[in-house]
C-alpha cells in the first residue's frame, strides 16, 4: 500500500509547507491583526500537516484489519496503474494465480491496456503455460459503447478501437477452439460496468465512469470460498457476460464485418 503512504505524505507536505508560509509572512508584515491571523492559521496548518503524515500507518491498519480481511479486500488504489504499473508488475499479478491456472481479462475496448502491456503476446505466452484464459470485449455495436465514447471525450474512437481489437484477438486466437484451445474470446452483449483484471483466486476491478473524477478506484479482491464476497461477486459477473456473449458463428461473422469496416475510409 505505497500508494497510501505517499497520498499522505505529499498532502502532508504541501499543507505543512503552506503552514510555515504563513508563520513566516506573519513575521514579516506590519499589520498586526494580518500577523495574527495568519501566525494562527499557520499553527493549525502546520498541526494538520503533521497529523496527516503520522495518520497514514492508522489508516493502513484499518485497511487491513479483519473485517476487509474476512472479505477478501485486500488493497485500494486510484486506478489499476495504482497495481499494474509496467510489464513486471503485470506478469507479477499474472504469477499470483496459486494453482488456478485461469486469466480474465474484461472491459469495453481496452486499447491502451492492450497496446502499453503487449497482451497479445502475454496471453500467447501464458496459454503455453497451461492458462486457461478469457477475454472479453464489449459490443462495439451497442449504443452503450458510443454513449461511454462521448462521455469520455473521444467521440467513436472506442467503437473502433472495441473493433479492431475484437478482429486482432480473433485473428490471433480464433474463435472457441479454432487456433488456440486455451484461450477464448468473448463480446458481451451486455456491456461491462468493470475493468477487470483476475488471476486465479486474485483480480482488480476498477468501475467505468460515465461521471466524475477522472480515474476510479481500482480494488484487488482474493477469494474466500464463500459466496457472499467481492470476489465471488464479480467472478459470477464475468460468468454472466460469457454467457450472454456472441456465439461462435455471430462472432465469425463480427470479426469479419469488423475488418472490412476499419479498411474502410474514415
Amino acid at each position: 500500500m505505497v500508494w497510501i503512504k505517499k497520498f499522505f505524505v505529499v498532502r502532508a507536505l504541501n499543507v505543512g509547507a503552506f503552514g510555515i508560509t504563513l508563520i513566516v509572512l506573519s513575521e514579516i508584515f506590519g499589520n498586526e491583526t494580518f500577523s495574527a491571523v495568519a501566525h494562527n492559521l499557520g499553527i493549525a496548518l502546520l498541526s494538520a500537516g503533521v497529523a496527516l503524515f503520522l495518520s497514514h500507518k492508522d489508516f493502513e491498519k484499518a485497511i487491513k484489519s479483519k473485517n476487509f480481511d474476512d472479505l477478501g479486500i485486500k488493497d485500494f488504489g486510484p486506478g489499476y496503474h495504482s497495481f499494474i504499473s509496467d510489464g513486471e508488475s503485470l506478469e507479477s499479478f499474472f504469477s499470483s494465480c496459486g494453482r488456478i491456472k485461469e486469466l480474465d481479462i474484461v472491459g469495453i475496448a481496452m486499447n491502451g491496456f492492450i497496446d502499453q502491456n503487449r497482451i497479445i503476446q502475454r496471453i500467447e505466452d501464458k496459454s503455453k503455460e497451461g492458462f486457461q484464459v478469457r477475454v472479453i470485449f464489449a459490443d462495439p455495436k451497442s449504443d452503450q459503447v458510443l454513449v461511454q465514447s462521448k462521455v469520455e471525450g473521444k467521440g467513436k474512437r472506442l467503437v473502433r478501437d472495441a473493433q479492431e481489437n475484437i478482429s486482432d484477438f480473433v485473428s490471433r486466437f480464433g474463435v472457441g477452439e479454432s487456433v488456440n484451445e486455451n484461450v477464448r474470446i468473448h463480446v458481451s452483449k451486455s456491456v461491462p460496468r468493470y475493468f477487470i483484471l483476475r488471476s486465479g483466486g486474485k483480480m482488480i476491478v476498477t468501475s467505468y465512469l460515465l461521471d466524475g473524477p477522472d480515474e476510479s478506484v481500482s480494488y484487488i479482491y482474493e477469494s474466500r470460498g464463500g459466496s457472499s464476497t467481492p470476489y465471488e461477486f464479480y467472478l459470477d459477473y464475468i460468468n454472466k457476460l460469457v454467457e450472454f456473449s456472441y456465439t461462435e458463428k455471430e462472432l465469425k461473422t463480427l470479426a469479419s464485418y469488423n475488418k472490412v469496416e476499419t479498411k474502410a475510409p474514415l
